[in-house]
């Protein structure tokens, strides 16, 4: 076996996808449940009160991760592969489901909203 190394330091992985994700996470100290770094700049409320979950929401994963909710029609399989605990937007599941959106699809949907959007155009 041939040692691994990225950057010229050994790597005990043989694939880059963990420095990939890392590289581009965007979650907040409190998203990571790790405390703030403190020499960073603190945020306010008031500025991290327009994010998703204000920003304080814990969310277990990167964006580039692996994902955590499957959609399947396999009569009774949705419960056995669906068995991490995946965050999901409050507002937007009550919302599918008072719209009559069965459980499933509407947590798999609220999902999706756990995270701001990577680019908001000023035009929409």
């Amino acid at each position: 076996d041939r040692g691994r190394s990225l950057l010229g330091r050994l790597a005990d992985t043989d694939v880059r996808w963990a420095t990939v994700a890392a590289s581009v996470d965007d979650r907040t100290p409190f998203e990571r449940g790790v405390p703030p770094d403190e020499s960073a700049p603190r945020r306010s409320a008031e500025e991290l009160a327009p994010l998703a979950g204000g920003g304080v929401a814990p969310l277990p994963k990167s964006r580039y991760e692996s994902i955590s909710v499957y959609l399947a029609n396999c009569g009774g399989c949705m419960k056995r592969y669906n068995d991490l605990d995946a965050p999901v937007d409050g507002p937007s599941l009550e919302r599918l489901l008072e719209g009559g959106v069965d459980e499933d699809l509407a947590r798999h949907v609220a999902h999706l909203f756990v995270r701001d959007p990577l680019v908001i155009m000023k035009s929409r």
